[in-house]
């Protein structure tokens, strides 16, 4: 293995840790799916350097978790739904109830009025704003899906039904990296 001087010239100080490989760490002179349990050949030591700062990697696409909750019809119906189910529910909030505690017993609890039309407004502009991004991350969806074949077409929608469960790993692919790029050509032209 060749040694490579200009990385060593990126270190900040000389402190360096060394430990020995326990018998949990796989060996290379053992196979290299299983691990050794002998310690005499596994005592090499591996030099760890400290540097004073962090390498990024960019990938120029989207998460698969991104793609499946942001850009998602389904997943988006489904949270609009329990949102506006969650903001009814909350109308009921200023009818006195009564609940368990352990200190007092039963306890009637009421949330003021006044509090809970203010919370309820915030709700509402909190869904109507998710509704407004979401609404604009499945126009880009919708424009870069037009883009491909009928049978692809059909392939991304059972995905994104699914949930991820099944399809083509390169269409996938693909679509994370074409959204990325609409989503940062959008962003840089605005």
């Amino acid at each position: 293995m060749a040694k490579s001087a200009p990385i060593k010239d990126h270190f900040m100080n000389n402190d360096v840790k060394s430990f020995n490989s326990t018998q949990n760490d796989i060996c290379n002179i053992c196979e290299s799916t299983t691990t050794c349990n002998k310690n005499n050949h596994c005592s090499k030591k591996i030099n760890i350097n400290k540097i004073g700062y962090c390498l990024y990697y960019r990938e120029n696409k989207i998460t698969e978790y991104e793609l499946l909750t942001a850009y998602n019809p389904h997943f988006i119906n489904t949270k609009v739904k329990g949102i506006r189910l969650q903001i009814e529910a909350m109308y009921y909030l200023n009818i006195s109830h009564s609940t368990a505690s352990d200190v007092l017993g039963f306890v009637t609890v009421s949330y003021p009025l006044e509090k809970l039309v203010m919370h309820i407004l915030d709700e509402k502009a909190k869904l109507n704003g998710y509704i407004k991004r979401s609404s604009r991350k499945l126009a880009i969806l919708k424009h870069i899906v037009k883009g491909y074949a009928p049978l692809e077409q059909k392939e991304v929608m059972f995905y994104l039904r699914s949930n991820g469960n099944s399809a083509d790993g390169n269409l996938i692919e693909r679509l994370r990296r074409d959204i990325y790029q609409a989503t940062h050509s959008y962003k840089t032209e605005v």
